[in-house]
């Protein structure tokens, strides 16, 4: 009886050990998982829609608000960026590095087509003086905040 109750108590540990690895798996990704809309002019075998991952970072300075997207297998003239209020809309379109005529695919894991990703900010930037580059298949995106956001020390007059 004690072999039974501990296989059964070693059972639920497994599967709460499971249970709580899908959550944070999903509690991370979550954001991160983009829907792309395939197109027929790319010459690749249609599907209706598929979802991929375009997982980002968010790191805030003392003047700037940087945003990395991880989007391997495209080149810096597939994306297009625009801040709108206190979000950055990512948008672009990833395409087939060549048709394959020959041979059967048993895995197809990537996304392809057409996508856009919304990033909520924290605080407001000054999207006139903001950069992107793209570099071994990460975007990183260099918002300035607005001046008035910035720390500045006031200097104290004497006497």
């Amino acid at each position: 009886m004690a072999t039974r109750d501990n296989i059964a108590h070693n059972v639920k540990d497994t599967l709460e050990s499971l249970a709580e690895g899908w959550q944070e798996l999903w509690s991370k990704a979550r954001n991160s998982i983009t829907h792309f809309t395939p197109s027929n002019d790319d010459g690749a075998p249609t599907q209706r829609s598929a979802w991929g991952v375009l997982s980002a970072e968010m790191q805030e300075t003392a003047t700037a608000v940087v945003v990395s997207i991880e989007a391997p297998g495209m080149e810096s003239s597939d994306f297009n960026i625009r801040v709108e209020g206190n979000a950055l809309y990512i948008s672009g379109k990833r395409s087939y590095a060549k048709q394959r005529d020959q041979g059967q695919y048993h895995i197809t894991e990537r996304a392809y087509g057409s996508f856009q990703r919304t990033i909520s900010l924290p605080r407001d930037v000054d999207d006139s003086k903001s950069t992107a580059k793209y570099k071994h298949g990460v975007l990183e995106i260099s918002l300035p905040k607005s001046v008035s956001l910035q720390p500045r020390r006031i200097a104290i007059e004497t006497g």
